[in-house]
């Protein structure tokens, strides 16, 4: 499925979520339900189980990773500087959950800014 050939009017909207077999975990829908995982998230790690639960991320119980309730992405090691719902659409542009909460001119413009960062190494250049 390629997203860029849908628009977020609402019966694309509903066509995505009704051909897709999501939510991977449907008792974590709420974000009250994702939010309660993370009482055993350990304080100092530099994530906030807000801002995970909000997009879409329950805690594992393991270190810091994280899945999302709706596509199953699994994410870990996570940096200050990761914002959640940015690094969920990086990952998983196709989850039908990020899609509806940020809508696809969101997820186009983090997927075109981590092709524009993405390092490429050039292996014919010689070195000086």
């Amino acid at each position: 499925m390629n997203l860029q050939k849908f628009s977020n009017d609402f019966p694309s909207l509903v066509y995505l979520v009704r051909n897709n077999s999501y939510p991977v975990h449907s008792d974590f829908t709420t974000f009250l339900s994702r939010l309660k995982t993370y009482n055993s998230f350990p304080p100092t790690l530099c994530q906030n189980k807000y801002s995970l639960s909000e997009a879409g991320f329950k805690y594992s119980g393991t270190a810091d990773i994280v899945e999302c309730f709706c596509c199953g992405l699994v994410l870990q090691k996570w940096t200050k500087d990761d914002i959640p719902f940015v690094e969920h659409a990086k990952w998983n542009p196709k989850c039908i959950f990020v899609l509806l909460c940020k809508g696809n001119e969101f997820i186009e413009n983090v997927k075109n800014e981590y092709v524009k960062s993405a390092h490429v190494c050039d292996c014919n250049q010689s070195k000086s």
